[in-house]
């Protein structure tokens, strides 16, 4: 087991074609910088941006990823255990 993770990944390869695979590529790129174990943690799926060693530009035009307060969102992966310990998501 690495480091990275993608909880959903037959979500997004289903809804590739539908949102172009550039940016199903950079979704798996911008996931490969979260931390496996920090999740299992926290139960966070979501990046905060400072974590990212390239342009926010890339986040902002996915459609697959969503920016807020500096922390990115991941479409297609489960947030439920963060919605259970009622933090914002």
């Amino acid at each position: 087991m690495g480091n990275s993770f993608l909880l959903n990944p037959e979500g997004l390869l289903r809804e590739a074609k539908k949102y172009g695979y550039m940016n199903a590529s950079l979704y798996v790129m911008v996931a490969s910088y979260r931390n496996y174990l920090y999740y299992k943690k926290t139960g966070r799926t979501s990046l905060e941006l400072i974590h990212l060693p390239f342009v926010q530009e890339i986040i902002n035009k996915n459609r697959l990823l969503r920016m807020e307060d500096g922390v990115i969102h991941f479409k297609f992966e489960d947030n439920a255990k963060e919605k259970q310990n009622g933090n914002k998501i």
